[in-house]
């Protein structure tokens, strides 16, 4: 649905082009793309064929400073800005009346200079433009730059002498400012910022770097500069005096419904509708494209970003922006309060599906929004943090939003619990806060029940206090109608004059509610865990400390010491471990951790299991830390040090029914030093069509032991389409086989595509086999690709050991093409073995093992024997072991007696 947005969109900006070509054309244009300006900067142009070096200009200290009438690139252009070690910034302005269209590439070469470029006209940087700066790269349609000692004018004179430094602001003189669009693909260095500062933003293209700005804000305004890389302050103040008011219209003079509907409505009303109060919105979108929007619908890569509008962040996914950024909605006027809001990421869909029913960018004129993470040293500071910089920019705030979850008495945020009986323990954080807020500040705790009853009314008395703000919080559910919920403060201290933060669309579109149980031992995860398996509802538990079983809880395909995760009429049971461990207690009888039943769907997060022991016989005895019969995701949490008497000794997953069996490991999740018989981590087993499929997105399965077959991840289908995994940016290492195959990973089909394994950018290093496949054992049988696996992406397979085939053993027994193993461009690579260092290819019948290479590597594998790069046997039938190769290389093998490169 993006892409073809995305394809809708372009193509009304396209139309802004065109449109802009025609409301110029009777302009006089230079031949060249860019031309200097004769106003004695002394920026000189050097054209050589398709590159313009731009050379001169004039220095102010380690600035140097360009000035152009025309700024523009066509496609395969070059610009390129010269600098030298002694420069930091290099500043250009555009003076002519032309907003610059970027369809080239904008370089610097001879230092590490930042680069930061002024039209006031607008940029629009269309598909195929680019960038290759060194430093930092920003775009504005400002009308000046302001210095310490003066200002750096988009257009007229400048007295370059006194514009020395960093930058410390972007002004903004016109009533409307001019917009900046971008369709291509921009990025900057991870350690350096891009940024666009403009009268509106519409984002097409990806823009990826280490901190990435995005901001829509609005006439006769300044907007200050933080530090070096120009990070702005989250502050505006009223335009300083000296500027010439209105000189500069940029597109805001054209008329936003006629260019994108291409004038009077015709031949383009498929891309946009204008409403009758004038407003457009994108055909089939919500998306509406106003004065002072920043509108995103590519991808923005970066640690920090920062989205701010003078109107609204508009996302049009909720997955575009890949960290989670700060949003800011700038006031209405100058000098109007300033609000905050802090929402924890434990709150399901807080950035919604898109800018219309997302918390994140829902909230309302002069709020600053931000989400706190459950990650180390998050909560109670990460708001101390942010009043603490509003306060230093000069800001003070009427009001706090918190939007947490809670239950009697409490509440999360990040992972800090507060209550009654701890609150003490932040008295001087919460005191900072009051710094920071006006007088008659007022914080709002958007969380269930958490002003209910003596402690509760105890709580927020104390945060009152602490703070010397006005408080208000809830004593029943907060959150959907549907549920039962409200959006209602039932208790307050002294006069609360603010009102809700969000939009009121948002609240309306919010499915959940705001409630979360706690556990700090085993007893209350027992009994969070009962509760949540008959209130048919979405419910989440966050730990508050390390839990220790001690005891059996029920006996659902083994012995469990947690309730088994009921089918909850389809709702999600969230386990927030906030970095603590669930272990099987070491003087406990043998039991596994935990059981996810069929149709039951559990997120852990931030979570260790540990010390589970599955001892029992046949079914029974797998998943040593998990048994999921259900959907399983882990996110950034940590299986490890539990033991299967059979399969799975970390995880079993299981599909054998109508439901399947989901297993997903995101964001550096891990299975590490499990042991077993088959699957020291993993075992995959599916016994019905897709049904058991494993994904790792980022993740580690390392340090397993098995001892019959695979150390790391087994893959187990007998019937078609069965079972599949999939490694994504992933890594199976160290993982060892005692006794037979597959070291890393083994991939086992008795049926027509039974099996599949597929990684995509992932590594298979440093596993041990005492047999076959040291990294990769595929085994297929019976049937056409009954086990398929493919590399792709970069994949490497490196450092593993075996006696046949360190890297990889492909056999198929009995069937055309029963075992199957692709590699595109990948890498097999200083793997050892007494036969086939890199790849082992053995076929029993005609046709039964394939292994093709595409763009591909075998190199610097080692046999002991024969075949140190790929060793191919066919033991019986025509054809019976094949590779085939394309476009790839085996160099660089070494073999003790025949076949260095392939035997």
């Amino acid at each position: 649905m993006h892409q073809q947005f995305k394809h809708q969109l372009t193509q009304l900006l396209s139309l802004l082009l065109c449109f802009w070509a025609f409301h110029l054309r009777n302009t006089p244009v230079a031949a060249q793309s860019i031309t200097p300006a004769a106003d004695g900067t002394g920026t000189m142009i050097n054209h050589n064929g398709n590159t313009y070096h731009i050379d001169g200009g004039t220095q102010a200290g380690a600035n140097l400073f360009h000035s152009f009438v025309e700024f523009g690139l066509n496609p395969d252009e070059v610009a390129n800005f010269l600098s030298n070690p002694q420069i930091n910034n290099i500043l250009g302005r555009v003076t002519g009346s032309n907003p610059s269209i970027i369809q080239g590439l904008i370089q610097l070469t001879g230092g590490n200079s930042n680069l930061y470029l002024m039209n006031s006209s607008g940029w629009v940087f269309h598909q195929g433009a680019s960038l290759d700066v060194p430093g930092s790269f920003g775009v504005t349609t400002a009308s000046r730059m302001g210095f310490a000692d003066g200002y750096f004018n988009a257009d007229g004179a400048n007295v370059y002498s006194n514009l020395t430094g960093n930058p410390t602001s972007l002004i903004f003189d016109q009533d409307n400012p001019s917009w900046i669009i971008n369709e291509a693909d921009l990025a900057v260095n991870s350690g350096a910022s891009l940024w666009a500062v403009g009268g509106g933003i519409v984002s097409t293209g990806t823009i990826a770097g280490g901190e990435v700005t995005l901001a829509a804000v609005p006439g006769n305004n300044q907007v200050r500069l933080s530090h070096e890389g120009m990070v702005l302050n989250l502050v505006l103040d009223a335009a300083p005096a000296g500027g010439n008011n209105n000189s500069i219209t940029g597109i805001q003079s054209i008329d936003i419904p006629r260019y994108l509907t291409g004038g009077n409505n015709v031949g383009h009303a498929n891309y946009a509708v204008i409403e009758n109060d004038g407003t457009v919105r994108l055909v089939n979108r919500d998306t509406v494209i106003a004065d002072g929007d920043t509108v995103i619908a590519g991808e923005v890569n970066a640690e920090d970003i920062t989205l701010m509008a003078a109107g609204r962040v508009k996302p049009t996914g909720y997955d575009l922006v890949s960290s989670n950024p700060l949003v800011v909605l700038f006031p209405e006027e100058i000098g109007d309060n300033l609000e905050t809001t802090f929402i924890d990421e434990g709150i399901n869909d807080y950035q919604g599906e898109d800018a219309y029913h997302a918390f994140l960018y829902g909230g309302k004129s002069g709020t600053i929004s931000q989400v706190v993470t459950h990650e180390e040293g998050e909560g109670i500071s990460t708001v101390t943090r942010r009043l603490a910089a509003i306060a230093q920019q000069g800001g003070k705030v009427s009001a706090i939003h918190l939007l947490t979850e809670g239950n009697e008495g409490n509440f999360w945020l990040g992972r800090d619990y507060v209550d009654s009986e701890n609150i003490g323990e932040y008295q001087q954080e919460l005191q900072q806060w009051g710094e920071a807020l006006t007088a008659g500040a007022d914080i709002l705790l958007y969380s269930c029940f958490t002003a209910l009853g003596l402690t509760g009314e105890q709580l927020i008395i104390a945060l009152a206090q602490y703070t010397g703000a006005d408080v208000a919080a809830s004593t029943d559910l907060t959150g959907s109608e549907a549920l039962g919920g409200n959006w209602d403060f039932e208790v307050t201290t002294g006069e609360i004059e603010t009102g809700l933060g969000f939009e009121s669309q948002v609240l309306a579109d919010f499915t959940g509610k705001l409630q979360v149980f706690t556990a700090g031992n085993d007893a209350e995860l027992i009994a969070a865990i009962d509760a949540a398996n008959i209130n048919a509802e979405a419910d989440t538990i966050n730990l508050t400390g390390d839990i220790t079983l001690t005891a059996v809880d029920n006996v659902t395909d083994g012995l469990n010491g947690l309730p088994s995760i009921a089918a909850d009429g389809g709702n999600k049971l969230t386990i927030d471990g906030m970095g603590f461990t669930i272990a099987r207690g070491a003087m406990a009888a043998p039991f596994r951790i935990l059981h996810i039943a069929g149709g039951a769907e559990l997120e852990l997060n931030n979570t260790t299991l540990s010390n589970g022991v599955a001892a029992r016989a046949g079914i029974q005895g797998s998943g040593g830390g998990i048994f999921n019969r259900g959907t399983l995701t882990l996110d950034n949490s940590t299986v490890s040090g539990n033991t299967a008497n059979t399969r799975g000794g970390g995880i079993f997953n299981y599909g054998d029914g109508a439901n399947g069996a989901t297993l997903t490991l995101n964001n550096n999740s891990t299975v590490s030093g499990n042991m077993a018989v088959f699957g020291g981590g993993i075992f995959n087993r599916g016994e019905a069509a897709n049904g058991a499929t494993v994904t790792l997105n980022n993740s580690t399965v390392s340090g397993n032991t098995a001892d019959i077959r695979g150390g790391g991840i087994v893959n187990r289908g007998n019937v078609e389409n069965a079972a599949t995994v999939t490694l994504n940016n992933s890594t199976v290492s160290d993982n060892t086989v005692t006794m037979y195959d597959g070291g890393g990973i083994v991939n086992r089909g008795d049926a027509a595509n039974a099996a599949t394994v597929t990684l995509n950018n992932s590594t298979v290093s440093g596993n041990t086999a005492d047999r076959d496949g040291g990294g990769i054992l595929n085994d297929g049988r019976n049937a056409t690709n009954a086990a398929t696996i493919t590399l792709s992406n970069n994949s490497t397979v490196s450092g593993n050991t075996a006696t046949y085939g360190g890297g990889i053993y492909n056999t198929g027994y009995n069937g055309a093409d029963a075992a199957t193993v692709t590699l595109d461009n990948s890498t097999v690579s200083g793997n050892m073995a007494a036969y086939g260092g890199g790849i082992y290819n053995y076929g029993d019948g005609a046709d039964a093992a394939t292994v093709t290479l595409s763009n591909s590597t075998v190199s610097g594998n080692t046999a002991i024997v024969n075949g140190g790069g790929i060793y191919n046997y066919g033991y019986y039938g025509a054809n019976a072991a094949k590779v085939n190769l394309s476009n790839s290389t085996v160099s660089g093998n070494t073999a003790g007696n025949i076949g260095g490169g392939i035997r």
